[in-house]
């Protein structure tokens, strides 16, 4: 080869690491799901990527699971009320696309040739929720410390109030369950440690009478 095409192909190498490494991932990824007899509500959100001039931001994909949802312009996807016509109620399950549970990310679309970023974070969706009478809540604490963590991290729970019968579910992010813990005080801990993970990511899910709240942790080796 010689040195005029080692030159073209290093600037053609360059060019293309240029062109990935500015496909930034969507910031802030939001997930809340509620019930209230007898519907299914939820709220997605996010922030924009961090973008550059060269940069062409086209939209979002919304992906549950592995399965493209569908692609959109705004940086929200709603079901708040029974008239809302942004999204759904079906999104959370039921309407055979694919089975609850299931992971929800995000990518940004760039340029004409719909190029993906790569995605930094997800949420955990349980599917519709059945005869239980769900309502937003903000009396529940769930904290996680240190995060990322090297086996010595502490899950506090924290409520308001005793809650006999309240389940901690620990999953892996292809949603196998780990461990599933029963809570029945208003304040527990729990060491990461004793659970004997590999690293790896996992999410910490509490289920509650009144709320589902979802938290991603990291143990690292």
């Amino acid at each position: 080869m010689d040195l005029r095409k080692i030159v073209l192909t290093f600037l053609a190498l360059t060019g293309s690491i240029t062109i990935f490494a500015q496909l930034n991932p969507i910031k802030n990824l939001y997930f809340s799901a509620w019930y209230q007899m007898p519907n299914n509500f939820f709220e997605l959100n996010w922030s924009p990527p961090d973008t550059t001039t060269s940069d062409t931001l086209i939209g979002y994909n919304v992906y549950r699971g592995n399965i493209l949802y569908r692609f959109q312009t705004d940086t929200t996807m709603h079901h708040l009320i029974i008239q809302d016509t942004d999204a759904p109620e079906s999104f959370l399950g039921g309407d055979g696309i694919i089975n609850p549970p299931f992971y929800i990310h995000v990518t940004a679309v760039y340029n004409l040739s719909n190029i993906e970023s790569l995605y930094n974070d997800s949420s955990f969706c349980y599917g519709l929720a059945i005869n239980v009478n769900e309502n937003k809540s903000e009396n529940i604490k769930l904290e996680i410390i240190p995060n990322p963590t090297k086996e010595n991290s502490i899950i506090a729970i924290n409520l308001e109030e005793n809650h006999d019968g309240e389940q901690l579910l620990i999953t892996d992010e292809k949603g196998v369950v780990i461990q599933r813990v029963q809570l029945t005080t208003k304040n527990t801990k729990i060491r990461v440690s004793n659970l004997s993970f590999k690293s790896g990511i996992y999410f910490c899910t509490l289920i509650t009478k009144s709320q589902i709240v979802t938290k991603k942790f990291i143990i690292q080796e």
